[in-house]
């Protein structure tokens, strides 16, 4: 008797149980059997756990995203230094223009304590009232709008790859998981084995019996 207990088998070996059983019952080339409902429940279902089992639950692209933080913090804190070093000056123009600024740089705070979300709403702000005609000038006066530019670049960078990062993630997971689709796999194939069962005396079926019956013994070992 069929009676195999799917849940004991790793996804590996349920999924190669599941294969060689859709390949016998295709090769006893009997349509009664490769139409039957119950059999054609089973590919489908198949398909969907191999893709999964094989599909990894996140894109790969956190890398990148860090990769990117780094770049954006490192260019900030840069200019940041430089803003405060040109303000110790009050005796300067430019450390006076210096000066009128550092407040905007205060304001994002500590930029490494803060989460990605955090630091990009931090930042975004910070952009924001940089873009002021008044502030622009003082970049232009000071010499240092080049490098608040690097700073802006450094940023949109950062945004689009983690967008895409998390846009990724999220179809990644909607796809569903391994187990809930492994879970109608296994109700698919033993009502195909509760069937196999009931007609193992029948021509045709007894052959199929045997054969799968050996299948549940080799993939056992």
């Amino acid at each position: 008797m069929l009676k195999i207990n799917f849940s004991r088998l790793t996804n590996e070996s349920f999924a190669a149980l599941t294969q060689m059983t859709i390949t016998t019952v295709n090769q006893t080339g009997d349509a009664s059997i490769i139409n039957n409902p119950v059999f054609t429940l089973i590919a489908p279902a198949y398909e969907q756990f191999e893709i999964l089992i094989n599909k990894p639950a996140y894109s790969g692209l956190g890398k990148r995203a860090k990769k990117d933080d780094k770049i954006r913090d490192k260019y900030f804190r840069g200019l940041y230094a430089i803003v405060r070093s040109m303000s110790v000056f009050a005796d300067d123009a430019k450390g006076q223009k210096a000066a009128e600024i550092l407040p905007f740089f205060k304001q994002v705070g500590n930029i490494d304590s803060k989460t990605y979300s955090e630091q990009t709403a931090a930042l975004n702000k910070f952009f924001s009232d940089m873009d002021s005609q008044t502030n622009q000038t003082i970049l232009e006066e000071t010499g240092i709008k080049n490098f608040y530019q690097k700073v802006r670049n450094a940023q949109n960078v950062f945004e689009e790859h983690y967008l895409q990062q998390i846009n990724e993630d999220s179809q990644l997971r909607q796809g569903g998981t391994a187990s809930q689709k492994r879970r109608l796999l296994e109700e698919n194939m033993s009502q195909f084995h509760i069937l196999v069962n009931a007609m193992k005396n029948q021509p045709v079926w007894s052959d199929l019996y045997a054969d799968l019956k050996q299948l549940e013994t080799g993939i056992k070992h």
